[in-house]
């Protein structure tokens, strides 16, 4: 027979870790918005040239040549986004280029938004010195490796059988009798319905693509 007294501790110890588990989630968090959120000038922005490297799992970064690698923690994660972040707005491809390496260094590099704001820079103030290097990073960071999540995945799914389903619910000849007004109504109603969120979940999961 177990004490009760031990059940009690252990039950106590479980909700302590549960509590600090959160806790900890929380404090990184701010930490991370509290980095991210560091304003940089320009001339700071394009002289921040981070160097970034795996150690398994980890993320070692060296924020300067001077410096020793360390291992990556929030505060500074958020600051490297924000400044990449920073980068990437400005329509010129020197410094997008700049922040796409960042992003890069952090393991992000082949997210799509990131090689389509690179593109957009380009177009927008083409540097043909610079083609080799974005040519080089986009070959780096291939399409294939973006790896599509489950949601990703099931959006698209969903939203196409919204649309059918709707379709089918819109359908005047819904069971190949006359149907009541009511019946009628209350289908026309539930197609609507699933016809528009069917056609936002397509135009949500285009967009993202």
């Amino acid at each position: 027979m177990v004490d009760k007294y031990l059940e009690k501790f252990e039950e106590i110890k479980n909700n302590h870790k549960e509590y600090m588990e959160k806790r900890n989630i929380k404090l990184r968090y701010a930490s991370f918005k509290k980095g991210y959120n560091i304003g940089l000038g320009k001339k700071d922005l394009l002289s921040y040239e981070p160097e970034f490297r795996r150690k398994g799992e980890k993320i070692l970064v060296k924020e300067n040549k001077e410096d020793s690698w360390h291992e990556l923690d929030s505060h500074n994660k958020g600051i490297f986004l924000g400044v990449a972040s920073k980068l990437m707005s400005v329509k010129n491809p020197i410094p997008a280029l700049h922040g796409a390496k960042i992003y890069e260094g952090l393991g992000v590099g082949n997210r799509a938004s990131v090689k389509r704001r690179l593109l957009r820079a380009y177009e927008k103030n083409p540097c043909y010195g610079y083609d080799k290097e974005i040519k080089a990073f986009l070959k780096r960071n291939p399409e294939s490796k973006e790896g599509k999540t489950l949601e990703h995945k099931f959006i698209p799914v969903l939203a196409g059988a919204s649309v059918i389903v709707a379709l089918f619910f819109l359908s005047p000849n819904l069971t190949g009798n006359a149907v009541g007004n009511l019946v009628k109504s209350d289908s026309n109603i539930i197609g609507a319905v699933l016809f528009v969120l069917g056609i936002a979940g397509l135009f949500i999961s285009f967009r993202k693509r």
